[in-house]
Formats: structure tokens, sequence, C-alpha cells
């Protein structure tokens, strides 16, 4: 039996049935976020869970019962902390709307997003991908992150950024290392 074992042990080593760099760096990285997602998870104030969706208003000046609609996002995951009376929204695989007069305006898909509602902005990071709703002509952003402020109301690609757009009945597909989109004139400066 103890032969059998070795022989088995020896083919295995053989083979090159080794675990590679690239796999114990996954491994790494695999562990460290389960370690960030479990000291979220215990930090006092903190949630975390799976299958989340928020919505993120704000009142009207005119219409305080009613209020605006800004953000939606949904995540396979996500962790909410609150910071001084701030909360703080970290989603992973997230897909969303911005909306613009309580219109959806914008969907996003991001493999992770953060909101914070004190700063009224929101960083999408790890593929993004952004696309006018319903807006003739149409925009389409592709970028490795993207922030929007509302307040500003614009938002910012950067990293190997993709768009397409129409201007004048002539589509442009332009790319740069950051772009900036302005939601209100529908301007992109690159």
């Amino acid at each position: 039996m103890k032969m059998r074992v070795a022989v088995l042990f020896l083919l295995a080593l053989l083979s090159g049935c080794s675990v590679s760099a690239a796999n114990r760096a996954e491994l790494a990285r695999e562990q460290k976020q389960e370690k960030e997602k479990l000291a979220r998870a215990n930090t006092p104030g903190a949630l975390y869970g799976e299958g989340f969706h928020i919505e993120w208003r704000t009142p009207q000046i005119q219409h305080p019962d009613q209020p605006q609609r800004l953000f939606t996002a949904s995540a396979s995951s996500a962790s909410v902390t609150m910071k001084e009376k701030n909360l703080i929204f970290d989603l992973k695989q997230a897909h969303g709307t911005i909306y613009k007069k309580n219109a959806p305006a914008y969907a996003f898909t991001a493999g992770m997003v953060y909101a914070d509602r004190a700063a009224a902005s929101v960083k999408a990071e790890n593929g993004v991908y952004f696309t006018s709703v319903g807006k003739s002509p149409a925009i389409q952003v592709s970028a490795e992150r993207a922030y929007w402020n509302h307040a500003r109301n614009i938002l910012v690609a950067e990293g190997n950024v993709h768009a397409q757009y129409q201007k004048n009945g002539q589509t442009f597909r332009p790319f740069s290392t950051k772009m900036t989109y302005h939601f209100d004139t529908g301007q992109l400066d690159y």
C-alpha cells in the first residue's frame, strides 16, 4: 500500500501536477478578498450580503415629498459601511442606471462600484461599460474605470477608453486614456 501511494505521488510530481505561480497568486488574491470581506462584515455599523439592490434618491426643492431618483444599482454581493453619518456602498459585479430628471438616462455595468452619498459620487472599476438609454444620438463608453460626480453632472472615464457616438449624422469612435462626458450638454472631451 505504501509503495502504491509513493508511486502515485511520484507520477503526480513527474506529470507536472504542481501549483503554478499564477495559481498561487490567484489563491492568495481570493484569500485576501475573503479576509477583507470578513473584516468589513465585522466592522461596527457595517452590512454585507449577496444580491444587493440600492436606490439613491435626493429631495427635490419644488416637491420635497417626491424624492428625485439619481442612481440605482444591483450587485452579486455588496457591503455597506457607515462613516460619520454617511453610507458608503461597495458593490461587486454591479449593473445599474443613472437618472436624469427622474427618468433612466444611462445604464452601466462594472466589476466593482463604490458609491459615496456624502461626496455625491460613484466610482466604478474592473471593466466599466456605460451607454445612454433611449437617447438619440446614443453614446457608448467602455473603460477600465470611471467616476460619476452628481453635483458636477459629469462622467470621467480612464484607462483604455473607447467611445462611440453620433454628431451631425456622423459616427465617431474615439480612443483615449481619459475622456470626460458632460451629462447636461452631451459633450465628450478626449
